[in-house]
């Protein structure tokens, strides 16, 4: 890479470059274009803002499937 100052002078390289970086500034775009999602409404006896989130236990079992609970 250094050897070439970037970009290798490959055909199939320069094009590729190209094509990674025009979609992602499409995607950038896009994500601009975008306005603002609103947030829903809090569910009844959902946790309220300053409340402690309840811990989550992990436990593996003999057949080595994860299996997780709140405490």
């Amino acid at each position: 890479m250094a050897r070439y100052n970037g970009i290798p002078r490959y055909a199939e390289t320069e094009s590729y470059v190209y094509q990674v970086a025009k979609r992602f500034f499409e995607a950038k775009r896009k994500e601009r274009a975008q306005p603002a999602v609103s947030q829903p409404a809090a569910r009844p006896g959902a946790e309220q803002a300053g409340d402690d989130p309840r811990p989550v236990e992990a436990l593996i079992d003999g057949n080595g499937r994860l299996h997780l609970r709140t405490k």
